[in-house]
């Protein structure tokens, strides 16, 4: 807006604070909201949806009816269901477990409300899907009779076992790569709650003391929960996992103590290497 003396242009506050606000806020178009959604669900929800929808195609598949099962009606679906889960069986022909029964009905309903399809239904508990869970439920009673309610773990280390592998021969701190495995056990043994998931992402340890004087390491970490996944009240553990120094040579806190500092040794190395000279 040029000034009635005819001098400098001025911009006015309206066409300021409209600027101002087109910096400020984003721009995301559907398909950047749908990938944003799509990116908070955890690879291993997606492995299972996929497995448990693969499962009820193949299924579909054997009865000569239509795969696209997404598009059916709730009462066309319900039916199938109900026909379903009495005949699911695993590939050496033995009835699931109560938990996997339960992950493959979860998968079905995140893949008919997950875009694009966004169905917005409950296998679980809509009135359309009554007599598919009551037939559910009857499928998990008779698992439980014959034994196959039970969920399979994986057997823990003994004692025996974790002394051998503690053994100052087994993981030494000789090399760089010896000190480097030793200290990936025991992030593994002391952090490791579900497995190798997340692992990669425990990067900040925090060294500290108990009431006690005794030295221990955190994991300065928002540990993700399946739980709910991502939600505002998504709690996780109370009481974070630590791990205790022992005072002896295989330490794991004496050990992630000293990969820390040959990282950095070597991290400052690299960095005089490239930096350019004079």
């Amino acid at each position: 807006m040029k000034s009635q003396d005819g001098g400098e242009e001025y911009a006015t506050c309206e066409a300021i604070d409209e600027k101002k606000e087109r910096k400020r806020f984003a721009v995301i178009n559907e398909t950047g909201r749908t990938a944003l959604l799509e990116d908070s669900v955890p690879k291993a929800t997606k492995r299972s949806t996929k497995y448990g929808t693969d499962v009820f195609r193949e299924w579909l598949r054997a009865r000569g009816r239509r795969e696209d099962f997404e598009e059916l009606p709730a009462e066309e679906l319900n039916e199938l269901l109900a026909a379903f889960y009495p005949e699911l069986r695993t590939t050496d022909q033995q009835r699931y477990s109560k938990s996997s029964m339960a992950c493959i009905r979860a998968a079905l309903n995140r893949q008919l409300n997950n875009p694009p399809f966004n169905r917005n239904i409950c296998l679980m508990k809509d009135f359309e899907f009554v007599s598919s869970n009551k037939m559910f439920k009857a499928v998990l009673k008779k698992a439980k009779e014959e034994g196959c309610d039970t969920t399979k773990h994986y057997p823990n280390i003994t004692e025996n076992d974790l002394e051998k592998i503690r053994n100052e021969e087994a993981f030494s701190h000789n090399s760089s790569v010896e000190i480097q495995q030793k200290v990936w056990f025991d992030i593994q043994l002391h952090f490791a709650r579900r497995g190798r998931e997340n692992v990669r992402d425990f990067k900040a340890f925090a060294f500290k003391q108990d009431d006690r004087g005794q030295e221990f390491v955190e994991i300065n970490h928002a540990e993700k929960s399946k739980n709910p996944p991502g939600t505002i009240s998504d709690t996780n553990h109370t009481q974070k996992p630590r791990m205790y120094a022992n005072g002896t040579k295989t330490c794991p806190v004496r050990s992630l103590k000293l990969y820390i500092e040959k990282s950095n040794k070597a991290k400052e190395k690299e960095r005089e290497r490239v930096q350019p000279r004079c």
